[in-house]
């Protein structure tokens, strides 16, 4: 399994989507996977052509119908042969629980570990008692993230089980199996944890033989960064936010190689709802390139840093309440690259969430709902399955 993919908005759905494309043993997307979606903007306040008249999203029936529809993909997704789409459609279906049951049951058994973390993961968050007889054998799966996330689950529904696995992991894996480990810690909520989190959260020191040289093998560096980050995000989590600094030094990437990193920063920021960390996220979606030219439209400015990580500080800052960097969203729609739409649907989405119901907020829910259902027709099915994903947390949302 590798670490977190750095197109996803939550951590969780991150998690999820970085140990199915690290395991996978079928086919993913292919024909399509480099195609631009063809939609057109009109500026930055909507389709030239929406699916629909906008007025119609206030409608009852139409939210009923755009419901199914994103239902439809994504329980379609979660039996595909792409195995990075079936643990992402289970993850994006915890928002409908009745829905997720029977799919997140069947992923139990799916050949692809990656999978069988989504599903575990989404039985012990929901607390999906039909399925609770299951679990206990995956305590001896032959991967290290499915075990790990079988303890979780049991412990999410109070059973006794032995946690020792977990701290052997955090300890003597290697970081992605460490980093996974933290993220679990930090889950199951045991402020015991916080001492050997904390022990783990230094850089390592690196043992030399008598010659000057390692005695073992370094990791790389950013499997390191991500793995301070995974464990300074568990501390948060359990109370410890002595490690605050960690999340927010590393959102400014200083080559390319600390993108992943950056772009993890701003989806923990997000997560934990860091009001503190605003100005940061802030800066990094405004902060103009060298040769920008000198305008307030941002159709017309050059931004200093990559689109993945506006769009992950963008999509944190919404999480908080702050709706205005939308309009990254609607600049990423035509990258040719599926993972930044992906993106760009997680941000519409938790704008979606958080819009207030005055006329204002409500004009603005219809116009996220519009691009939603236009991704839901994306060439690119990881694209869809996002779209679909996006459109489910906005209207159970009501």
């Amino acid at each position: 399994m590798t670490r977190r993919s750095r197109t996803t908005s939550t951590t969780i759905f991150a998690l999820l989507a970085a140990t199915a494309a690290g395991c996978t043993g079928s086919s993913g997307p292919t024909a399509a996977t480099n195609s631009a979606p063809s939609v057109t903007l009109v500026g930055f306040d909507g389709f030239e052509a929406p699916p629909r008249p906008l007025e119609d999203y206030d409608k009852p029936l139409v939210r009923s119908t755009l419901r199914e529809s994103a239902l439809e993909v994504l329980e379609a997704a979660a039996f595909s042969e792409s195995s990075l789409l079936r643990a992402n459609a289970i993850e994006s279906l915890q928002v409908v629980p009745n829905r997720v049951d029977a799919v997140a049951r069947a992923g139990l058994t799916d050949t692809n570990p990656g999978v069988r973390f989504a599903s575990l993961m989404t039985i012990g968050k929901l607390r999906l008692q039909s399925s609770r007889q299951f679990l206990r054998p995956l305590l001896s799966d032959t991967d290290p993230h499915v075990r790990m996330a079988a303890i979780y689950a049991l412990t999410r529904f109070g059973e006794t089980v032995d946690q020792t696995p977990l701290a052997n992991n955090l300890l003597t894996g290697d970081s992605p199996v460490r980093a996974q480990a933290a993220y679990i810690l930090g889950e199951i909520g045991n402020p015991s944890a916080v001492p050997m989190l904390r022990d783990t959260a230094a850089p390592p020191q690196r043992l030399e033989g008598s010659d000057g040289r390692p005695l073992e093998k370094p990791a790389r560096r950013i499997d390191e960064t991500l793995f301070r980050l995974q464990t300074a995000e568990a501390l948060m989590k359990l109370g410890d936010d002595r490690v605050r600094h960690v999340i927010h030094s590393a959102l400014y990437p200083a080559v390319r190689d600390d993108l992943e990193a950056a772009v993890l920063a701003a989806q923990i920021l997000g997560e934990l709802r860091d009001q503190t960390a605003i100005r940061q996220l802030v800066e990094l979606i405004e902060q103009p390139a060298a040769d920008s030219p000198q305008t307030s439209d941002p159709r017309e400015r050059v931004f200093l840093q990559p689109i993945e990580l506006r769009l992950a500080a963008a999509t944190a800052v919404a999480k908080m309440g702050d709706t205005g960097g939308v309009y990254v969203a609607d600049s990423a729609l035509s990258s040719p690259d599926p993972a930044v739409r992906a993106q760009a649907c997680f941000l519409y989405a938790a704008a979606a969430e958080v819009r207030d119901r005055g006329s204002a907020g409500q004009a603005a829910l219809r116009l996220d709902l519009a691009k939603l259902e236009t991704l839901l027709s994306d060439p690119n099915p990881l694209v869809q399955v996002s779209a679909a994903a996006g459109l489910l947390r906005a209207l159970e949302r009501g």
